[in-house]
């Protein structure tokens, strides 16, 4: 009776076990990758947020806000890559890559705003408006690379 007990106990154990999948190198890399491509994003917005009160010349909006969508289109490309791996990694890492998704959705919105609203005026840099939406994009992409953080620092633990 005891024996059957044990046993009946090691068979899920040793079911879940079965189910998950080695930790994925790629999925650890490139959440590595992405980590670096947020903390990129993250210095060029820190840059135009800690100077949105001051008079910033619109030419150097453009370039800063350039840096941070071409660091954003890099990251974008990282994520699109961990959705495709996604069912290679542990559960862990599964669940990470799915808790990026509404952060990700949050940057490209912030982001595209405020490009609209820079495209259509670029004096309008100064004004509470944009300064806001430059402190948004801030936010979300903050948001994004301290997620990515908890990620590679897990790196293959998770």
């Amino acid at each position: 009776m005891l024996r059957v007990a044990a046993l009946a106990l090691l068979v899920p154990a040793a079911m879940a076990f079965a189910a998950q999948t080695p930790d994925s190198a790629s999925i650890s890399k490139l959440f590595q990758q992405a980590k670096d491509h947020a903390a990129q994003a993250n210095e060029d917005i820190s840059f135009l947020d800690s100077n949105r009160f001051s008079n910033l010349a619109p030419q150097m909006h453009a370039l800063y806000l350039q840096k941070v969508k071409q660091h954003a289109a890099d990251l974008y490309s990282d994520y699109y890559q961990l959705l495709r791996l996604r069912d290679k990694g542990t559960p862990q890492q599964r669940e990470a890559i799915v808790r990026l998704e509404p952060l990700f959705r949050d940057m490209a919105t912030s982001l595209t705003n405020t490009m609209q609203s820079f495209n259509a005026d670029r004096t309008s840099v100064h004004m509470p408006p944009f300064r806001n939406r430059i402190h948004s994009d801030y936010l979300a992409i903050n948001a994004v690379y301290e997620q990515l953080c908890k990620c590679a620092s897990k790196n293959t633990k998770i």
